[in-house]
């Protein structure tokens, strides 16, 4: 599906559970170079860099950037491409794991 897509659309809603959720649908759309539209709520929310996600609080907001995105595909493109360098940044599984190396030797010792 991440093939034929333009921008993921990733709504979830606010209750007990969403917290628990992982961010897979963010990084799965980044690996693919793929903009993500998803819900303010965690753990998109929690993402330290604001600017690589569109969010969406509201109906209005969610139709607002589904618009925006359908006719801007220059907008579309870079926000892709800047979601897709700030994964392979943030969450290389080689350097976290690693991190995680490191942090068991020193457990260890």
């Amino acid at each position: 599906i991440y093939n034929e897509a333009d921008v993921s659309i990733v709504p979830l809603e606010s209750n007990i559970f969403t917290p628990y959720k992982s961010n897979i649908k963010f990084l799965e759309a980044g690996c693919k170079n793929i903009p993500v539209i998803c819900s303010n709520v965690p753990p998109y929310s929690d993402e330290p860099n604001k600017d690589v996600i569109m969010y969406a609080n509201n109906t209005r907001e969610w139709v607002h950037w589904i618009k925006y995105c359908y006719e801007n595909k220059q907008f579309v493109k870079e926000k892709g491409l800047e979601l897709g360098e700030y994964v392979r940044k943030n969450y290389d599984l080689r350097k976290i794991n690693e991190y995680r190396k490191q942090l068991f030797n020193h457990l260890m010792n």
